[in-house]
């Protein structure tokens, strides 16, 4: 991805109409990433943005769509997401500028105020189970056909949705699509009746941070209404959160009994979506969690 002088004057223009008064990109800096969209500081004057650039084409609407999770999330007035500044399409491309967050430091009070946050935010509630519109778990679609109860909704929308792809793919083996399938139909008596909360949903550790004044920010959402054990579970498939996270989550909006013996069930569903987003590499871990509900 190079940062052309025309996409430069196109995004002046943009930055010029938001502000009010004219920008001028003085420096750009390409950040970390890049396996699904390019990322960038734009340095000017006096303000500075975060900015994404896909493929138009590859990733139809994608931004369209984080913008509406990003959206959805702030109207909760939960918990800090960056603001949007704009989006379009140039080239070929398509760009989403965000407000610049400034790191911070994960000190105590972020991790409590976190945990305390994210429970507020799940105490979001819909009568239904998934969203009115399906969006994006990385570069995956995320099918969100709303049913009235979570297990249908987990084994339809979450687990047999992303089992058909990497099966087809070569991605799963048919050992491996049995096993998922037994799961599937177990799913009754290993998941207890719950309500449906707004979750991030795709919250690990890459997609917060702590802002300058040390409070939580949160961004990358794959939202939709589910079962509050996704957004747990997920925070810990790669090690997990600072303890405070989850005391002060729990002192807020206590989980239901046994939510520790159902993380791994729950992180069948990104296991999945890891399987198909990065290889067949995944698929021991996944097998190897399956197993332990069969």
């Amino acid at each position: 991805m190079t940062f052309t002088k025309p996409l430069q004057h196109h995004l002046e223009h943009k930055l010029s109409n938001y502000l009010g008064k004219p920008f001028e990109i003085l420096d750009f800096k390409k950040l970390h990433g890049g396996s699904v969209n390019y990322s960038f500081l734009i340095k000017g004057r006096e303000h500075s943005f975060f900015i994404k650039i896909n493929s138009a084409s590859s990733f139809p609407k994608m931004f369209e769509l984080e913008q509406r999770g990003l959206l959805q999330i702030e109207n909760t007035n939960t918990i800090n997401v960056p603001k949007v500044i704009a989006k379009g399409d140039f080239d070929y491309n398509s760009y989403l500028i965000l407000e610049l967050i400034e790191n911070g430091r994960e000190t105590n009070s972020f991790w409590d105020l976190f945990g305390k946050q994210v429970a507020a935010l799940h105490q979001n509630k819909s009568i239904a189970f998934g969203l009115s519109y399906d969006n994006f778990i990385g570069s995956i679609k995320q099918s969100n056909k709303q049913t009235d109860n979570w297990v249908d909704f987990f084994a339809s929308q979450r687990l047999e949705a992303k089992l058909k792809i990497a099966f087809d793919q070569g991605l799963v083996d048919d050992s491996l699509k049995d096993e998922v399938e037994k799961l599937i139909k177990r799913l009754p008596k290993l998941i207890p009746n719950c309500t449906a909360s707004l979750l991030h949903g795709d919250l690990w550790s890459g997609n917060f941070m702590a802002n300058k004044a040390s409070s939580p920010t949160v961004f990358d959402p794959a939202v939709y209404f589910g079962n509050r054990e996704m957004d747990i579970a997920m925070s810990m498939l790669f090690g997990g959160f600072n303890k405070r996270f989850y005391d002060s989550y729990n002192s807020v909006y206590p989980l239901s009994k046994g939510w520790e013996q159902r993380i791994d069930l729950c992180n069948a569903y990104p296991l999945l979506v890891h399987v198909n987003l990065f290889g067949a590499s995944y698929a021991r871990r996944l097998k190897s969690t399956i197993k332990k509900y069969l």
